[in-house]
């Protein structure tokens, strides 16, 4: 019986088409775009439509990536309410980032985190930069960061007891720059630390964690230093990696062709051999 059976399956995907059926109609091209993005974006646009507001324009339901690009810059301009999903990585390498225009024309920027849906916080209007390649994307860091699920102030990770603050020089910059998880290409890195055997540390164990002020020339403004060893490093290290990282150069950091500031952080892995 179980033979019989696959021989009538095998006979009937073999039949011919019958005269006259159309062809099969090629992929859609929003479906394929949409097809491309994480499954989380689905969701995510739900969510920041019932933040945006019912007259938000949905720009995802456009054709392709650049036809929703030019729909939420149009929008922004014209201070009409939308949203807008990303698949790319969010600010905290996140699966995907949302943005939605306010009617009073600032934005909401959203992630789609383990959790679900998340509001990371707001952008004025007067510190958005729009380009003809990118959608509307802020310039400096983020405010009324608050999650939506907590009620509590939005922190971007946990504080180690040791961790260095910014300097005083740079602090206020470094709170207000932006914020990004990967900098633009870097021109210069030597490592931070090249012989922690110096300071009575192996090099498996000691992996520097740190924090950059990238100034709009690609420069290092400001570093501060989080961890090294997972414990308060020896009096002294913190001078040296800091002295090193200030030697790093990037490309000069820019949001839709504006330069800015950026902050951005690494654990470092060393070469051990």
């Amino acid at each position: 019986m179980r033979r019989a059976v696959i021989v009538i399956l095998l006979f009937a995907g073999c039949r011919e088409t019958p005269a006259g059926t159309p062809p099969r109609k090629p992929p859609n091209e929003h479906a394929a775009w949409m097809k491309g993005k994480p499954a989380g974006c689905g969701g995510l646009t739900k969510f920041m439509l019932e933040q945006a507001g019912p007259d938000a324009v949905d720009c995802n339901k456009q054709r392709n990536n650049a036809a929703a690009i030019h729909c939420a810059n149009d929008a922004f301009r014209n201070r009409r309410p939308f949203v807008i999903c990303s698949g790319e990585f969010g600010m905290d390498s996140y699966l995907s980032t949302g943005v939605a225009g306010t009617p009073d024309g600032n934005l909401m920027v959203f992630d789609m985190d383990t959790l679900g849906p998340a509001y990371r916080g707001s952008c004025l209007r007067q510190n958005v930069a729009i380009g003809p390649e990118g959608w509307p994307d802020c310039k400096k860091a983020l405010t009324n960061m608050t999650d939506l699920r907590t009620k509590r102030p939005y922190h971007e990770r946990g504080t180690i007891e040791w961790e260095e603050p910014w300097p005083p020089s740079c602090a206020t910059a470094a709170l207000q720059a932006k914020r990004v998880a990967f900098p633009p290409r870097a021109i210069a890195h030597p490592d931070p630390i090249t012989a922690p055997e110096r300071w009575g540390l192996t090099c498996r164990g000691t992996h520097p964690h740190f924090e950059l002020l990238i100034a709009r020339d690609g420069s290092v403004a400001c570093a501060r230093i989080i961890n090294v060893i997972n414990k308060p490093s020896p009096p002294g290290i913190n001078d040296e990696i800091r002295a090193n990282l200030m030697k790093w150069r990037f490309q000069p950091p820019k949001v839709n062709g504006e330069p800015v500031e950026m902050v951005w952080g690494m654990q470092f892995n060393m070469q051990c051999r």
